[in-house]
Parts: C-alpha cells; sequence; structure tokens
C-alpha cells in the first residue's frame, strides 16, 4: 500500500509514514490481495485529501481478537452528517472536499463490502479542520490457514 502511493505522496509533498508496534503482528484471517485492496484505497483517499505538506500515517495494532489498521491523515476532516453516509454506493461528500477529486464514490463502498467478507469492522473518526483516521478491524487467525475468497462467500457449516 505504502509502495504504491509513494510517487502520489511525494509528488503533494506528503509525509507517507509507516509505524508498526515492534512486536511482530499476528497473522489475520484474510485474502491478501483484496485487503492489500482496502489499505491502498484508505491510503490513496488520505493521499488525495490531505493539502500538500501534510501527514499520512498507516499503523496498526492488536486490540484483544483482532488487528485493527488505521490510516490518519491531517487533511480537511469529513462533515459529521456525511460520516454515516461515507461508505455507501456512489456517495461523495460535496463541496470544499471533492474538488479535484475524480473519485466514483465506490470506493470505501468496495472496501466496506471487502471487510464485512473477512468478518471485521470498517470505520472513520473525523474532526473538521484536524483530519480523518480510517480504521478496519480483522481477526486474527488461532491456528487456522488464510481462506480464500470462495471460502469467505461460503457461510460456515
Amino acid at each position: 500500500g505504502i509502495t504504491d502511493n509513494k510517487p502520489q505522496a511525494v509528488q503533494k509533498h506528503i509525509d507517507l509514514k509507516l509505524e508498526l508496534p515492534e512486536q511482530a503482528l499476528p497473522d489475520v484471517l484474510a485474502d491478501n490481495i483484496r485487503i492489500h485492496e482496502v489499505v491502498n484505497n484508505l491510503i490513496n483517499n488520505a493521499i488525495t485529501y490531505t493539502k500538500e505538506g501534510g501527514k499520512v500515517t498507516v499503523s496498526a495494532k492488536v486490540v484483544g481478537s483482532e488487528v485493527i489498521t488505521f490510516v490518519a491523515d491531517n487533511g480537511p476532516g469529513i462533515p459529521k452528517d456525511a460520516i454515516s453516509h461515507l461508505f455507501t454506493k456512489f456517495f461523495r461528500v460535496s463541496g470544499a472536499l471533492e474538488q479535484g477529486s475524480k473519485g466514483t464514490g465506490l470506493g470505501l463502498y468496495i472496501s466496506k463490502s471487502i471487510i464485512d467478507l473477512h468478518h471485521g469492522k470498517i470505520w472513520v473518526e473525523s474532526e473538521l479542520g484536524k483530519g480523518s483516521t480510517f480504521y478496519f478491524s480483522l481477526p486474527i487467525a488461532q491456528g487456522r490457514t488464510t481462506p480464500t475468497i470462495a471460502q469467505l462467500h461460503s457461510t460456515p457449516a
């Protein structure tokens, strides 16, 4: 995710950082390609909506039986009334935030669909003028192998 978005960050002079805990994170029950897509989308959004010279930080931590990954920015923040609609299909935050954005309004919707399939959660905390942090949680794999998308689609017996 970081590598894919580095050129865009460099271009906008955005400080893009990965901050991981010293202890190795446990494996999660996840399809790597799909989760990479989610991380990529969140980083890309953060860079897009953060002004030149801003900061985007990607981090993860263990909370209970889940790994929570988060992408924080110091962009303009998201209006409170828009937050509940962010993960719906084709929703775009109107006004100042969408200037220059070529988004389809599908990125967060797709990300939520992927996280839902993994039995995780995705949410955002934001303050206008201060920035936004997008979080998603995934269950820790306890002695189980990484599932395929087909397995994730099938309901447990």
